[in-house]
């Protein structure tokens, strides 16, 4: 598998809720995100990822949904899938997020739209097998040491046919939104990447928005469609996407011509900032 990953995290780390109630930066990091995840943040993205994620779901995009929102944070958006109507599942293991986002509802819709929520671990999914049929994620693996086992419980709980939309970090790119002001940081090599956060999370919390897990995994788009593969999951990112849309005007074509080749595909994945990737849960596939 061409996966490359820098730093990957120390598996044996004290419970998460444990080291926020220690963390003195705790709070600070809860006004960031409400800060920077707005409502209308969550709506956009939802509007232009349903192009993506309609044309993998083909007829079933007009049916009623079942949507786990996976690491849902504040919950920007749950409150986007919820308004249209969608069934929607929010689960991260940050209780102060979840009261966060239970309240962003409320104050967007009062009781007109609801979502679940569950205080969890993205790697032991308290749900049903084929229980969804899109789980959405923003920017997880990056910072789960077992992030493999986060991509099987996803596959898991997804329908044959169901749609896992995923954001992570791209390694190819130069560019990052991790650590930041730190332009070429993903391509350091391990040893000094892991000398160069610590200093980070001693001396400049700041510099990864105050939180107290930042991102210790770096994937390339090769090594992550691996990955899904393995998990049961058929990868697709935006070029593909495009291409089977049949998308028109330059981009169109330019997107059918690169889609053909990984090759071809090389500038695109050194050009965006983090990787979006999707995946489709195939009928038949094993469940690992």
């Amino acid at each position: 598998m061409k996966l490359i990953r820098s730093h990957s995290g120390d598996s044996s780390q004290a419970n998460p809720a444990e080291v926020m109630r220690a963390s003195e930066h705790h709070q600070r990091f809860i006004e960031l995100t409400l800060a920077q995840r707005t409502d209308a943040n969550g709506r956009a993205v939802l509007d232009a990822e349903w192009r993506y994620i309609g044309t993998l779901l083909g007829a079933r995009a007009a049916e009623p949904l079942d949507v786990l929102d996976l690491a849902c944070g504040s919950g920007h958006q749950t409150l986007a899938w919820a308004e249209r109507g969608f069934r929607v599942a929010g689960i991260d293991f940050d209780r102060d997020l979840l009261s966060a986002g239970q309240e962003r509802l409320r104050r967007a819709a009062g009781d007109t739209i609801t979502a679940r929520w569950t205080c969890g671990d993205a790697t032991q999914l308290p749900y049903a097998d084929a229980s969804f049929d899109v789980v959405f994620n923003n920017s997880l693996l990056e910072h789960v040491p077992a992030w493999q086992q986060v991509l099987s419980e996803t596959a898991r709980v997804l329908r044959p046919g169901g749609v896992f939309v995923m954001y992570t970090t791209n390694r190819t790119c130069p560019v990052q939104q991790e650590v930041n002001h730190f332009p070429f940081y993903s391509w350091l090599p391990d040893p000094i990447q892991r000398r160069v956060l610590a200093w980070i999370m001693e001396h400049r919390r700041d510099l990864v928005n105050f939180t107290d897990f930042p991102a210790v995994n770096w994937f390339t788009f090769g090594g992550m469609s691996g990955a899904f593969r393995h998990a049961g999951l058929e990868p697709f990112d935006r070029l593909d996407l495009m291409a089977r849309r049949g998308a028109g005007g330059l981009r169109g074509l330019l997107a059918r011509a690169m889609s053909r080749s990984v090759v071809l595909k090389l500038p695109y994945y050194f050009y965006a900032t983090s990787m979006a990737l999707y995946g489709v849960r195939r009928a038949g596939s094993p469940i690992r």
